[in-house]
């Protein structure tokens, strides 16, 4: 027993002495705060619709907590943005001419910054993300197409921004 201590303590001081060091982490990322998104579209409702999605794709896969709106003391990380534009148009069409299915294209610009002193990690980092969906003579199951769609953006975002923030750490 004594001799493997030994042996430990001077393999430990020949690996020093060798130029090797302990690794020490860097910040501990626990949590992020997912600011409401400022909507400059005229699709009323995106803009919670998208945050809810990113506040669920970090609370499904665990590494970091999401905390929604303006966070008491300082989360690790901090995420704002803006919905740029949509763009809902017809994508195909019946041969009478009635629109079949439509497209939907998002633009939005985020921001990611450090929580503890603010810089910012991403500077308007910009994403068009594209859906479709079946159009109806019905206006209540066309709104709620049009609203699954947006659902599948919002899911399809917070995957991309999930991935892309957790890559960069």
């Amino acid at each position: 027993m004594r001799r493997r201590r030994w042996f430990a303590v001077v393999g430990g001081l020949w690996a020093l002495s060798c130029g090797y060091q302990f690794v020490t982490a860097g910040p501990a990322l626990e949590s992020i705060e997912v600011r409401p998104l400022e909507n400059r579209s005229t699709e009323p409702g995106l803009e919670r619709i998208l945050a809810e999605a990113l506040v669920e794709e970090f609370n499904r896969r665990g590494r970091l907590r999401p905390i929604y709106g303006v966070a008491p003391g300082r989360p690790n990380l901090s995420l704002s943005g803006v919905i740029e534009d949509v763009d809902v148009r017809p994508s195909a069409f019946s041969p009478s001419g009635l629109a079949l299915e439509f497209e939907i294209l998002v633009e939005l610009a985020l921001d990611l910054s450090s929580g503890a002193d603010g810089n910012r990690l991403w500077k308007g980092q910009r994403m068009q993300l594209i859906e479709r969906f079946l159009g109806s003579a019905e206006p209540g199951v066309h709104l709620s197409n049009k609203e699954e769609a947006f659902q599948r953006i919002g899911a399809e975002l917070a995957g991309r921004v999930h991935d892309a923030l957790l890559q960069s750490f």
